[in-house]
């Protein structure tokens, strides 16, 4: 499949743009960036290739919340893995193998119920009912 990932960038003070497929979890922002700099005589930007620091729990949220952390698999083929951790108190779930390790906070709404994400709700497939499961012990 072509262009699993893409990037639509305009200069527009350079009169330029520029749109850039990857395949792969990633790349097309590096590319895109980096095609429109030459393109307007500046220097692309370095690739970050730091590892993140991997999601760790200490143990700090409430007690009730002691069942979710942990790694999840799932049928998706978009999110097979993710992780749920508790740094700090409280609970975040990342996916510690693409897009650089992205950190969602989740945050309580009711009962069982966590939003994703600090500002839009995002949706992870099957997070809701994984966390209900773990915390109410009930099976699939």
């Amino acid at each position: 499949m072509l262009g699993y990932r893409a990037q639509m960038r305009p200069d527009k003070a350079a009169g330029l743009g520029v749109v850039a497929f990857a395949s792969g979890i990633g790349g097309a922002w590096y590319l895109g960036e980096g095609a429109l700099a030459i393109a307007a005589g500046r220097e692309p930007p370095e690739l970050d290739t730091t590892p993140s620091q991997p999601l760790v729990d200490d143990g700090t949220c409430p007690q009730e919340w002691r069942p979710v952390p942990g790694r999840s698999r799932s049928h998706n083929p978009w999110l097979p893995t993710f992780s749920i951790a508790s740094p700090d108190g409280g609970l975040i779930a990342g996916t510690e193998w693409l897009n650089g390790s992205d950190r969602l906070p989740l945050t309580p709404r009711d009962g069982d119920r966590f939003r994703v994400g600090a500002g839009l709700v995002t949706r992870v497939p099957g997070l809701h009912r994984l966390i209900r499961r773990r915390l109410t012990g009930a099976p699939r």
